[in-house]
């Protein structure tokens, strides 16, 4: 797999008493969330398929189902405001190769993120608006682990399946925590 780290670096206005209408990232409730893709373009995602998004500061990633992708202060990641205005700035996307139907559907999704123009937060629901309001793109909020990390210590895990898909007659891959 591979991994999109971005470095971030802080920006602010110098001289005013009163921080601008809209700012890089910070300008809005999105930073710290993270969230589960539940409809694209009104319709649902394909079965055993996963797409989700986490805001940080001045940048957002994600999985697409097969691929990352992401944002940073860099390439002017995302503009965002408290009253619900939202665009996205560059978008990098990884490379990986996924079944044609996978395929055509993160094209669909990073279609529909790269035209986002407003947002909408309603509790653990968050709906992403194209320019002409019409609503793209929906989200759960993602839930939290249910246990403490440092309860995995000491345990092993067999892999059984990958993207639904079960592994090969005589492979057997192990992941194991140790204290």
């Amino acid at each position: 797999a591979i991994m999109l780290v971005v470095v971030l670096a802080a920006c602010g206005a110098e001289g005013t008493a009163e921080p601008p209408a809209t700012q890089v990232g910070t300008g809005s409730v999105l930073p710290g969330t993270r969230w589960v893709l539940t409809s694209l373009q009104g319709q649902p995602l394909l079965p055993g398929t996963n797409i989700n998004l986490e805001f940080g500061e001045q940048w957002f990633s994600g999985f697409t189902g097969c691929n990352y992708y992401g944002g940073g202060p860099d390439s002017g990641a995302y503009t965002a405001t408290d009253e619900g205005s939202l665009t996205i700035g560059g978008l990098a996307v990884t490379l990986i190769g996924c079944p044609e139907e996978i395929m055509a559907q993160e094209k669909a999704y990073i279609d529909a993120f790269a035209s986002t123009a407003a947002y909408r937060l309603d509790d653990d629901r968050l709906e992403i608006q194209d320019a002409a309001g019409k609503t793209i793109l929906v989200y759960a909020r993602q839930a939290e682990c249910a246990g403490a990390p440092a309860d995995l210590a000491g345990t092993a895990w067999q892999l059984i399946s990958v993207d639904g898909q079960a592994l090969g007659q005589g492979s057997a891959t192990i992941l194991a925590f140790v204290d």
